[in-house]
């Protein structure tokens, strides 16, 4: 697959390509050395000429925010008739990438960190009157750390040039073929509101709270709200929320599962109108108590008595006890089951909460 890049080219006379890592519908994405600071940085230039012409504006609007939970928008230039827009380099992968290669889901503590988090970034946005759009979870850079410690959102700068690329391919003659072939569309349907679905397409900063409540409801289930593809379209735009998971009434976790489905459940209706505001959405997670413990993966050793408690081995050496209440997951626990956890002190041995199944390959 050919690139507009290659390793060792330097663009702006000063970021040395180091390697590609990724691309969208509207743009490919590099690693770069920057060659006067010293230092890595991302490198993002459009793929088309459509998607340049709105490069320069969207990068003014990006740099505009600085928040911790927001990639940094470094640095700006036209060479050779290319756009390119430069970020902070974040040591890491989109969450996407680490709920595909690492997790089935979420426990209700990591959903609630990484949700409140991404809600501050969209906030200050708002502030701005800057909304996202095209908010998924392969806009979300993630530390490759058990705990999912930082947590930047990224790619404010291609909002609207998604929103355009919306507007022009989903006329109602080219629904069905704009739904299964365009990837900036595929990979954002199921975190599309209602008004982003129709055409023209009426995007609000409510359009990123309903996002948010998309994107939590797929973190905390493994699943999306409404489907994919075309068929989701069509349950978006009835905006029928479905039936509160069976594994949130789990009772180690029933409390604050039902606190965060109430979030969803304001994230998710139908009328902009009624959906909360950022600020109001920080406010609310702000009241939910959730653990930020550090936590470590391992692996489950053995089972004892009837099989509801057990322990996890780990990397050290140690063993930690854990109970099958405290496993957050519709899949059973197993022997060799590796596992993402935190630790607390007990007697006579360390116990773990949450206990979180993860892929291993």
């Amino acid at each position: 697959m050919s690139h507009i890049h290659q390793k060792n080219d330097v663009v702006m006379n000063r970021y040395k390509i180091e390697n590609y890592l990724a691309e969208g519908g509207m743009q490919e994405v590099y690693k770069a050395f920057d060659l006067k600071l010293e230092r890595f940085v991302v490198v993002k230039t459009p793929k088309n000429e459509s998607a340049h012409k709105r490069f320069k504006r969207s990068a003014q609007m990006s740099a505009k925010i600085n928040h911790p939970n927001v990639a940094k928008t470094l640095d700006f230039s036209e060479d050779n008739k290319r756009s390119y827009l430069v970020e902070e380099f974040i040591e890491g992968n989109d969450l996407k990438t680490r709920l595909d290669q690492d997790f089935y889901l979420l426990d209700p503590h990591l959903a609630a960190h990484v949700a409140h988090h991404l809600v501050k970034a969209i906030a200050i946005a708002h502030r701005f009157d800057i909304f996202h759009r095209d908010l998924k979870p392969s806009n979300i850079m993630v530390s490759n750390d058990p705990n999912l410690s930082r947590i930047k959102l990224t790619d404010f700068g291609i909002a609207k040039m998604a929103e355009d690329k919306f507007n022009s391919e989903l006329q109602p003659e080219q629904v069905e073929s704009s739904m299964t072939t365009s990837k900036t569309i595929v990979g954002a349907i199921p975190f599309m509101s209602p008004e982003l679905i129709q055409t023209p397409v009426t995007a609000t900063k409510s359009s990123d709270i309903w996002a948010i409540g998309a994107i939590l409801y797929y973190l905390m289930t493994g699943e999306y709200p409404f489907g994919s593809g075309l068929k989701a379209v069509i349950e978006i735009s009835a905006a029928q929320l479905p039936t509160k998971p069976h594994l949130f009434k789990k009772v180690q976790f029933q409390g604050l599962c039902n606190q965060l489905w109430k979030i969803i459940e304001k994230c998710l209706q139908k009328e902009p109108e009624n959906r909360p505001t950022a600020d109001e959405l920080v406010s609310e997670f702000s009241k939910v108590c959730y653990s930020i413990s550090e936590r470590q993966t391992g692996q489950i050793k053995n089972f004892i008595g009837n099989k509801t408690r057990g322990f996890i081995s780990c990397h050290n050496g140690d063993n930690v006890f854990f109970h099958t209440d405290s496993f957050y997951s519709s899949k059973r626990p197993i022997i060799d089951m590796k596992v993402n956890f935190a630790k607390f002190e007990g007697s006579p041995k360390p116990r773990a909460f949450p206990v979180l199944p993860i892929k291993q390959f």
